[in-house]
């Protein structure tokens, strides 16, 4: 099986699949927050409360890593949030719930 193929729950096969982008985008950070949520470390309703942005704040330092690449005259961005495309499909970061519902629904699925 190539690297680039995945099933979510629908064969895909994209080659810029196992791309990646160093740059800690605190859009990514809310990503993996709802992850938490699929995978039960968090509960549904914890979720709702959570403060992603916060979160995403204390963990991805988006500043250091700009001081860092402007020291080594390395191109860099004030951006911190953008869509991220994760497994072929988009994840807006100022709206997580419609991820976190689908994500929970099939992990329900694959737990059955």
């Amino acid at each position: 099986m190539r690297m680039s193929f995945y099933i979510d729950p629908l064969p895909i096969d994209d080659p810029k699949r196992i791309g990646f982008d160093p740059y800690p985008w605190k859009s990514f950070a809310i990503w993996i927050e709802t992850q938490l949520v699929r995978w039960g470390y968090l509960e549904r309703e914890e979720a709702k409360t959570l403060d992603y942005e916060g979160m995403a704040d204390e963990v991805f330092l988006t500043n250091d890593v700009r001081e860092a690449q402007h020291a080594l005259s390395l191109p860099t961005t004030d951006e911190e949030y953008k869509t991220e495309r994760i497994l072929g499909r988009s994840f807006d970061p100022a709206d997580p719930d419609p991820w976190i519902e689908r994500d929970v629904a099939l992990a329900d699925l694959q737990r059955k």
